[in-house]
């Protein structure tokens, strides 16, 4: 945990690390509220304390004693990894340019699954082989893979029955446009000095200048401001610097939870079920948990018993 993130200036407790107080507020002098970042601080300052009064004996930089946190499960400290392995992660489908920043982390399945344990499911997925028939998956997962969350160059059209299947790259739809869309700054700062390279603009660079301003001397030029874009269909191959996200679908599909002979894709309710109950994503630390371990802490997850008003 990189305590100067969180504004903690120096490392020496100072004060009783089990008891602190809070100047709640925004006005001067003041600390803001409670929030997770004081309760890093705090239990980091709690850790130091024990391991100052009580180090081992054959290593001063540890603690003689294992060292347990107990917190109730608050939304603040069930809060996620921001790839966490946790259904709301991810999106139902494969993403799209426009929402391309919900992934998971990788999954590495076990050598060998243990028994009563759910990491790989029953069924074999499949695509459609050179000669029409079926066979197995390329990223099917079996014991030892890593589950990687994004499509890769390749890969297969994603599985979704009774869908249209997306193209592997972009690529325009015949006859859709977004009508009337106006340029950017970039853009128009761009047409006008191409237009004429010696025409004097409002500042040293498109940020510096109105949008009006810029509109106003594209007109004048008689430059376009609006054209028409367009549409796109996604393809689920991305960018080098944007990676597609599978989605549930493909995600369980590939793992082994969906049949490939299905006609219809579960919904989103039942594929969050489905990875609700997979061993790894319930077994998947808190932020809390992580920045404890890191730390020598232990922190253990209790239900909460106060009431709610």
């Amino acid at each position: 945990m990189n305590k100067k993130e969180f504004g903690k200036e120096e490392f020496t407790v100072t004060s009783n690390p089990a008891i602190q107080y809070l100047r709640a507020g925004n006005g001067a002098g003041r600390e803001g509220n409670w929030n997770m970042a004081h309760f890093f601080i705090q239990f980091e300052d709690y850790r130091d304390f024990m391991f100052a009064l009580f180090p081992d004996p054959n290593n001063e930089s540890d603690c003689e004693y294992a060292l347990y946190l107990e917190v109730d499960q608050s939304t603040a400290h069930c809060t996620a990894l921001p790839e966490a392995l946790n259904p709301g992660n991810m999106n139902h489908g494969m993403g799209t340019k426009g929402d391309r920043k919900r992934m998971i982390r990788d999954s590495v399945m076990p050598d060998s699954i243990p028994p009563g344990t759910k990491y790989i499911g029953d069924f074999v997925p499949t695509v459609d082989g050179p000669d029409g028939t079926k066979v197995e998956h390329p990223r099917r997962v079996h014991p030892g893979d890593t589950v990687v969350y994004k499509f890769m160059p390749g890969d297969p059209v994603p599985f979704n029955p009774g869908r249209e299947a997306p193209p592997e790259q972009d690529e325009p739809i015949p006859g859709k446009f977004y009508k009337d869309k106006k340029y950017t700054k970039e853009q128009l700062w761009n047409r006008i000095l191409e237009n004429n390279p010696h025409q004097k603009m409002p500042g040293r660079s498109a940020k510096e200048a109105s949008a009006v301003e810029l509109q106003n001397i594209a007109q004048q030029a008689g430059i376009p401001i609006k054209r028409d874009v367009p549409k796109i269909r996604y393809g689920y191959i991305g960018r080098e610097d944007q990676d597609v996200e599978l989605g549930m679908i493909e995600y369980l599909y590939r793992r082994g939870f969906i049949d490939p002979d299905a006609t219809k894709a579960p919904s989103m309710d039942e594929c969050v079920e489905i990875l609700e109950s997979l061993t790894d994503f319930k077994m998947e630390l808190t932020l809390m948990q992580t920045v404890g371990s890191e730390i020598g802490l232990e922190v253990v997850m209790t239900p909460i018993c106060h009431c709610e008003c």
